[in-house]
């Protein structure tokens, strides 16, 4: 008997972040999101086909909100970002790190690595922060520290709205007034 719902079945995006590259090479390396470590198995057979060189599964992270997890690893990592079309989770990182993955990632999560971009949702206020992103693609709410959940929408739309609403809450002359 299946007891989750079709909401919770929705807001659940826990997954893994998984790092492919060349095998041997300090080369560019391919970040992103899969729903298991089995599917990121299948994704590094995809990017196999397409490279005349061998690949492999550098590391695979297991993460609660894995996709928001991965849009922040895109972000701060952009400086690093491969400028093409069809490449935007190939990064050249070889130069930070080319081993201890997880490490790495952890630091890029906390705004550790020098030259990084600065991650979205941080806030100078203390009440409102926002903890993370949930749900399916395009179907994203970002949910603050004070217990605010924006509309649905994509990624960089639900940090719009979390920064719209850590505004709202500025103070004014009336006192603090609510989102």
């Amino acid at each position: 008997m299946n007891t989750t719902s079709d909401a919770d079945t929705k807001l659940d995006d826990r997954g893994v972040i998984f790092v492919i590259g060349e095998v041997g090479l300090s080369s560019p390396v391919n970040i992103g999101y899969a729903s298991s470590a089995r599917t990121a198995e299948k994704r590094l057979q995809e990017l196999s086909w397409a490279n005349h060189r061998p690949l492999e599964l550098l590391e695979v992270i297991p993460y609660d909100h894995a996709r928001w997890v991965e849009y922040q690893l895109q972000v701060a990592l952009a400086p690093w970002r491969i400028q093409h079309l069809q490449l935007t989770e190939w990064f050249h990182l070889c130069s930070l790190t080319t081993s201890d993955w997880q490490t790495f990632v952890s630091d890029a999560l906390a705004g550790r690595v020098a030259g990084a971009a600065e991650l979205p949702g941080r806030s100078g206020d203390h009440e409102h922060q926002l903890l993370h992103v949930q749900g399916r693609p395009r179907q994203l709410r970002a949910m603050c520290s004070c217990g605010w959940s924006s509309q649905e929408g994509s990624a960089t739309g639900a940090c719009v709205k979390f920064d719209r609403h850590v505004a709202a809450q500025s103070d004014t002359p009336f006192g603090r007034r609510s989102a």
